[in-house]
This record gives C-alpha cells, sequence and structure tokens, in this order.
C-alpha cells in the first residue's frame, strides 16, 4: 500500500506505476479522474498503457462501493487484519452513505438523482485508500466480465 503525499509530483507518480507494473506483472489499473481530467491520465499512460480513466459519478460511486461491499459479504475477497491495515479498516468503518433527493439544482451543479447514494466521510479524515481499494476491485470485477455493463471505465 502506497500513499502518495499531496504535492507530489507527476513523475513520481508513474515511476511508482511503472515499478508496480514490473514487479506484480499487472494487466490493468483504474485511475479515479474524475477531479483530475484528461491531461494527467494521457501523461501517466504514455508510460504506462494499462491505465484506464475512471468517471466517478454519484450513480459510479455507488457501483464501486456496493461491489466491494458485497464482495466482502460474499467472502470473494477479506480485508487483512493487523497494526499495519489499521488505516483502511478505519476508512472502511467511518464512510457514511445516505440517499440522495432530488433537489433545486444550482446553475454549477448537475440535478442529483433520487435514491442513489452518497458517501462521505468525517471532516478532518480522509477516504482515499477505501476508494482506491474499492475501484481496483471494481476494475477487477469489470474485466472478468462480473457485473453489468457500465459507462464508467474509459477504454
Amino acid at each position: 500500500m502506497k500513499v502518495f503525499d499531496l504535492g507530489t509530483k507527476l513523475t513520481d507518480v508513474v515511476s511508482h506505476c511503472i515499478w508496480l507494473t514490473k514487479k506484480f506483472n499487472i494487466s490493468s489499473a483504474y485511475i479515479d479522474q474524475t477531479q483530475i481530467g484528461e491531461m494527467p491520465l494521457e501523461v501517466i499512460q504514455a508510460n504506462f498503457s494499462q491505465l484506464r480513466g475512471a468517471y466517478l459519478t454519484a450513480q459510479e460511486k455507488q457501483n464501486v462501493m456496493m461491489s466491494l461491499y458485497l464482495m466482502v459479504e460474499d467472502r470473494r475477497i477479506g480485508i487483512p487484519y493487523g497494526e499495519e491495515y489499521r488505516e483502511i479498516m478505519a476508512q472502511m468503518a467511518e464512510q457514511q452513505y445516505g440517499y440522495s433527493q432530488v433537489r433545486q439544482a444550482r446553475e454549477t451543479e448537475e440535478l442529483s438523482e433520487k435514491g442513489v447514494m452518497t458517501f462521505w466521510h468525517p471532516d478532518s479524515r480522509h477516504d482515499d485508500i477505501l476508494w482506491s481499494i474499492a475501484l481496483a476491485i471494481y476494475g477487477v470485477a469489470q474485466e472478468a466480465g462480473y457485473g453489468r455493463a457500465n459507462k464508467m471505465i474509459k477504454k
């Protein structure tokens, strides 16, 4: 598990991705490009062609998180236990969710869909590790053909 500090140079992230690909013979990987856009993805893909971008809309976040929790519940994947995994367990336990309601959207916002789960974490905490694990599991399920077809992953 590698957590990059805020402000880490993109070249350092790319180098780490290339090292991981060689060490573990990675056939594909996914990155949440919802906030970062196309440019960083293209830079990384130039050196790490196995990378796919994913846009995590509210509906897709629900699909990703439900995939994680269902796979854990079905005992298809396990969460390691130990001091070094404490942050993963904390982020899973702290993740909160609720169902959205249709509301009047401001000009800069999209209209939220009624009944779609929205996720958040407590102030001063993070959920990056949880979402990266959930996206990895979801990506593997999509690549293997499990679950319904999805437009989230950019081919």
